[in-house]
């Protein structure tokens, strides 16, 4: 009935890529393979739902599949499944400890040769981050570096 919503929807070009739940025959068959082998393990006590979270929460799962980025991955399946279904509920776990942005750029700069100067100069500099184009905020770095 209400044929605003429909148009809204196709104009939008990516409207298929955030909303639709995509996957392969292939990454079906190793999620389905992975989910009977879990309900075989745990018996009475089965929940998919649950299986799910806790494989998306488990951080080493996690660090595989960042490091892979696989697509046709277990963990890639259940991440576009988590995210594409709205009525999925995916919990989020309490941290122990909470890293200020800081803390964090520098474990992951820590012992890489990266001069964040340039970037100071970029993020002070005149620009207008919400207003201004990809390409003059990337034109604004270029010239920053190559001084």
């Amino acid at each position: 009935l209400n044929s605003d919503a429909k148009v809204k929807i196709e104009d939008d070009p990516y409207y298929f890529k955030k909303y639709v739940f995509s996957y392969t025959s292939a990454s079906e068959r190793l999620a389905t393979s992975f989910l009977e082998h879990k309900k075989t393990e745990c018996a009475n006590e089965f929940s998919y739902v649950n299986e799910v979270l806790n494989y998306l929460m488990n951080a080493e799962e996690f660090g595989k599949y960042k490091d892979a980025k696989d697509e046709l991955s277990t963990y890639s399946y259940f991440v576009e499944l988590a995210t594409k279904i709205p009525a999925f509920p995916l919990n989020i776990r309490n941290s122990e400890e909470i890293k200020s942005v800081s803390e964090f750029l520098s474990e992951q700069l820590d012992g890489k040769d990266v001069n964040t100067e340039h970037l100071d100069f970029l993020a002070f500099s005149d620009l207008d981050f919400n207003e201004t184009s990809v390409e003059s905020i990337l034109a604004k770095y270029d010239e920053i570096t190559t001084k």
